[in-house]
């Protein structure tokens, strides 16, 4: 199956909770959301501010947002209606929802997270970072938020608070991707030095490490039993590991990312405009 709608580089994915839907964001300036079996094109949410960067699902699979130029905007997929828009002074790289439904949260690369009341689209609070942030993502309780910086750092704050809990140290490289297991016990993180690496989120500390490809790792994900982590590079491969690793483990499977169920993460998609799912 072929998605061939965008007109230009596809830059950003996700899938709904529910599995129905898969969004698309692409530098054409659209939105797309698809029906998630057949491929038809259920809604074309157009004219953004600019390449749309980032898109997510609620957690209710009702709405779905979209970060392009200097906003982030929520549209509802009952009409496709826009819902609220959330205006910055500085262009968010990313938007999430809170996995409880309260929260929607960006983050700008030099003015830290914003988290915005999902109802009313008021700002709840801001929290400041240093150095640059590359993205933020919440626990699975919605009670913490976690912060990927360009200097290798993972910050964690509380989100009723902005409090910072812990900061947890690496190699003085850009974290390209985090990933909390579902129980919020451990953090995944990828990053431009090849590394993949476990934390134990209560202690802040790192409790392992390995180098997963050649070249950058872009993204990893836990399986959503906690049982694996998938990570895809720059190398063109995705892998899949055991998410409970002996020091000598090794990827239980590897493919060549144009061989997997999806070409591309859930950021960067095909230059020429396309998604390719199973086989065409």
């Amino acid at each position: 199956m072929t998605l061939a709608e965008h007109t230009s580089t596809v830059l950003a994915l996700a899938w709904a909770p529910d599995g129905r839907y898969l969004a698309s964001g692409s530098a054409d300036r659209t939105i797309r959301v698809w029906n998630g079996s057949d491929g038809s094109q259920q809604w074309l949410l157009p004219s953004q501010e600019g390449s749309v960067r980032s898109v997510a699902f609620s957690p209710d699979s009702t709405l779905v947002a979209g970060v392009a130029g200097y906003a982030a905007t929520v549209w509802s997929l009952q009409d496709g209606r826009e819902q609220l828009r959330l205006r910055h002074i500085d262009m968010p790289l990313t938007v999430t929802f809170s996995p409880d439904g309260r929260w929607i949260a960006t983050s700008l690369a030099r003015r830290g997270i914003k988290i915005w009341d999902r109802e009313s689209g008021q700002e709840s609070r801001s929290i400041s970072t240093q150095p640059d942030l590359n993205g933020a993502w919440f626990s699975p309780d919605s009670s913490i938020i976690a912060g990927a910086h360009a200097d290798g750092t993972i910050s964690l704050w509380d989100v009723s608070t902005g409090k910072l809990l812990s900061s947890m140290h690496g190699p003085q490289r850009l974290v390209e991707w985090l990933d909390f297991s579902s129980d919020g016990r451990r953090i995944a993180s990828c990053s431009a030095d090849t590394m993949l690496k476990l934390w134990d989120v209560a202690s802040a500390s790192q409790v392992y490490s390995i180098r997963a490809h050649d070249g950058a790792v872009m993204c990893v994900r836990f399986s959503p039993d906690g049982t694996a982590l998938a990570t895809c590079g720059q190398d063109g491969l995705i892998k899949l590991w055991e998410a409970q690793p002996s020091p000598a483990t090794r990827p239980a499977s590897t493919m060549a990312a144009d061989q997997g169920p999806w070409r591309g993460d859930d950021r960067t998609g095909a230059g020429d405009g396309s998604m390719a799912a199973g086989a065409d």
